[in-house]
């Protein structure tokens, strides 16, 4: 897997989210802005367990320093 890492400016994004919420946007909404080739249906939400946060931690050196911070995963046509 390719870790890419990018911020976004919410103002940036337009959304029928509220912005400057506690939630932030709709990351399906983010998503479909900034990666407009991406296949959204073929994603799927991964499961809040220790595993997959360790998996997360180990592709983002850096860590997860806030508790509203979000990951995307994508692997190519046959992986799981």
């Amino acid at each position: 897997l390719i870790t890419l890492r990018g911020f976004i400016l919410e103002d940036a994004v337009a959304s029928t989210g509220r912005h400057g919420t506690v939630r932030g946007l709709p990351l399906k909404e983010v998503l479909e802005q900034v990666v407009p080739e991406l296949s959204i249906s073929c994603l799927r939400l991964a499961l809040s367990t220790p595993k997959v946060t360790e998996q997360l931690l180990k592709l983002d050196e850096q860590g997860v320093r806030s508790a509203s911070a979000r990951a995307c995963c994508t692997c190519g046509f046959g992986q799981t």
